[in-house]
């Protein structure tokens, strides 16, 4: 049994560029990780069953933050001939 998070859907998941965290047991994950790879471009074992919930949780809550002034900013009239995409992957 593995646990598995999927990540970066919002912006990449027509890139090929999602992120999957995996908690298992090594060998378990190993198998899983190797048929995951056609649909994630990483694959993180993060350790043991759950830890990588946390590990997406943990995630969540780094990036969201970060995220919400990005989308009101991208919305200012100063950004409305930008093509905020430029500014966004300049910041990844």
């Amino acid at each position: 049994m593995i646990d598995a998070t999927v990540c970066r859907v919002a912006r990449r998941r027509t890139a090929g560029a999602l992120l999957s965290f995996v908690g298992g047991a090594d060998e378990i994950v190993a198998r899983s990780a190797s048929g995951a790879r056609g649909l994630f471009s990483d694959v993180v074992h993060t350790g043991r069953i759950g830890s990588a919930q946390v590990a997406k949780a943990v995630n969540n809550l780094i990036l969201w933050p970060a995220w919400s002034p990005t989308t009101k900013a991208s919305r200012s009239p100063g950004l409305s001939e930008m093509d905020v995409e430029v500014l966004r992957r300049a910041g990844s």
